[in-house]
């Protein structure tokens, strides 16, 4: 079994990268047996009852497509797409996670996780952010405030979630100190926007400057790889 890994596309309205996703999709995806992405794959999801945004059916219908193939997909929420909804299990039949997923790959153990959740023993005010986004009562509100409002205020959180992600901190001492790597044989994660490898800690890049990804091998090796448009690996 060959693993695809992707994180953090933050795909937007009128995105001028959608046609390279695309390609990356119908050229790239399709050769693995199984796609794992760490959340942020939308700029914007909140899983609005009933409402479908137009401007991600494109990128919407091949997932689908790669369903339809036989190609399993697993979905991480991030902190930019969370409360899915059932679109993505039953429309696209696509595993949704909230915060990780796990799986053996040739005897080691693997967890895939979105990546803001590491420090929240420290970030004590992201931890209750993060907390009240996914609470009932925010869902409510997002499903009786009409849709315009919502993408108003999902666009200025957005903004103000990137400033706040490149606050300085020691991210070897935030892997360092997260419990789960002393259960795990690798941990990959998303959410920084780097490709950095510390231990048994991978994050992986985002799709701003370079279409990061990671493919895991069926003996269990980890490599960081870039899709270049037009490429036909």
């Amino acid at each position: 079994m060959k693993i695809l890994v992707i994180a953090d596309i933050h795909l937007d309205f009128s995105d001028s990268r959608e046609k390279f996703i695309i390609e990356f999709f119908r050229k790239i995806a399709c050769k693995y047996n199984k796609i794992i992405i760490l959340g942020d794959f939308f700029e914007f999801w909140v899983g609005l009852k009933n409402v479908l945004f137009f401007e991600y059916f494109n990128v919407l219908a091949e997932l689908k497509k790669l369903r339809d193939k036989g190609i399993e997909i697993i979905f991480i929420e991030g902190n930019h797409d969370f409360n899915m909804g059932d679109f993505f299990a039953e429309t696209l039949k696509i595993q949704v996670c909230e915060e990780y997923y796990s799986m053996n790959v040739n005897s080691k153990k693997f967890l895939f996780l979105h990546g803001d959740t590491i420090n929240l023993k420290e970030d004590r005010f992201y931890s209750f952010l993060r907390l009240f986004l996914r609470s009932k009562f925010v869902k409510f509100l997002i499903n009786n405030i009409p849709a315009y409002m919502i993408l108003k205020i999902a666009k200025k959180f957005s903004s103000t979630s990137r400033k706040y992600l490149y606050k300085d901190f020691d991210l070897k001492r935030v892997i360092d100190n997260y419990e789960k790597c002393a259960d795990f044989d690798f941990i990959i994660s998303g959410h920084y926007h780097l490709n950095f490898n510390y231990k048994n800690f991978y994050i992986l890049g985002d799709w701003f400057d370079k279409f990061n990804y990671i493919e895991i091998t069926e003996s269990g090796d980890i490599e960081y790889k870039i899709f270049y448009p037009g490429d036909l690996s």
